[in-house]
């Protein structure tokens, strides 16, 4: 009878902790499927891990990742841009970046393409630096028009003249270079990959897209908007502030626009339209259904409207959003006259 009893309670207590045990598991499984609810993602955590990488960049005041790349190229000693586990730990303590083994192994399961236990440094370096963001490519496309006075899409010696003011470098102050040597200087350091894959670097010219690129590579190791938005101003002395001046400046050209082209062509009242369309196609003397800046200046001279500089980039900004450096006579008579 005892071990009957004694049976079946051990029984129950089998029974027992049978049911514990299967409630706990289920309680595991629950509280795993709602931290999974929070979780990140492997793209969110490559991220998170990049942004590391360019805080821990700025931090050491590092300008972009062209530097960067100069280690990896020295630590790549068969020349095929591929980097194992050992020798990316190594190039990133050389550079200030320090991350945890499963950083780095996370890193390596996003961008191993080949599944041979390494990676492509070009692509790593392209995924640190991102893109631009809105504001940012704003306060870029601000400056290159300031700097791309005579709307040729190309930067030259002649356009950061006046600009950029090399006359109190210290090699130029103590005679040991001239001004332009050093302006070339300046050029050159916009010329990246791209340039050299063209066949253009060391042209002495920087086109718009190296440009961008080389604010792209900047804007890398800037976590903070604010800061690259202050020092794109300081250094090309701009605001991205709303000009209500140069707003004004534009409604006043137009409207004196608009009153110049029907004097010129001598037509009724009312023939506004048709008028600035025959004044923009005398702007554009080569025909090619835009005008550029230095085709405006010309005209507006010739017009009576003799613009100061500021004024023509004020004009510009407004009707050539796309930094083309020039303005399409169609588009910008439509915009004037409120049919866009």
């Amino acid at each position: 009878q005892v071990c009957a009893v004694s049976a079946q309670s051990g029984g129950r207590r089998s029974s027992t902790r049978r049911e514990r045990a299967c409630c706990c598991r289920w309680e595991g499984v629950a509280m795993a499927a709602m931290a999974g609810l929070g979780a990140e993602t492997p793209e969110e955590a490559v991220q998170k891990t990049l942004g590391k990488i360019r805080a821990q960049l700025f931090e050491r005041g590092a300008r972009g990742l062209r530097g960067i790349k100069v280690y990896f190229d020295r630590a790549d000693f068969n020349g095929n841009k591929k980097l194992d586990k050992r020798e990316f730990d190594d190039v990133a303590s050389l550079v200030g970046v320090f991350l945890s083994k499963q950083e780095v192994n996370m890193l390596f399961r996003h961008m191993d393409r080949s599944g041979d236990g390494s990676i492509n440094y070009d692509e790593f370096l392209r995924a640190c630096a991102g893109g631009l963001s809105e504001d940012r490519k704003a306060i870029v496309q601000k400056a290159w028009q300031l700097i791309d006075r005579d709307g040729s899409g190309t930067l030259t010696l002649a356009d950061l003249r006046g600009i950029y003011d090399a006359s109190k470098h210290p090699d130029v102050v103590e005679g040991k270079r001239t001004a332009d040597d050093v302006l070339g200087e300046f050029l050159e350091g916009f010329e990246g990959s791209g340039a050299k894959a063209a066949g253009t670097a060391g042209d002495g010219s920087v086109s718009r897209s190296e440009f961008f690129d080389y604010y792209t590579d900047v804007s890398s190791s800037i976590p903070s908007d604010a800061y690259f938005t202050a020092m794109m101003e300081s250094a090309w002395g701009i605001s991205v502030g709303h000009d209500k001046e140069m707003d004004e400046i534009c409604d006043r050209f137009e409207a004196m626009l608009v009153a110049k082209a029907e004097q010129k062509s001598k037509s009724k009242a009312g023939s506004g339209r048709r008028d600035v369309q025959a004044a923009f196609n005398f702007f554009d003397k080569d025909g090619s259904g835009a005008v550029t800046r230095q085709e405006f200046a010309h005209g507006c001279l010739q017009f009576g409207i003799p613009l100061e500089r500021k004024q023509i980039d004020a004009f510009f900004r407004r009707y050539d959003p796309d930094g083309s450096g020039t303005i399409n006579t169609v588009e910008f008579t439509a915009k004037v006259f409120g049919e866009v």
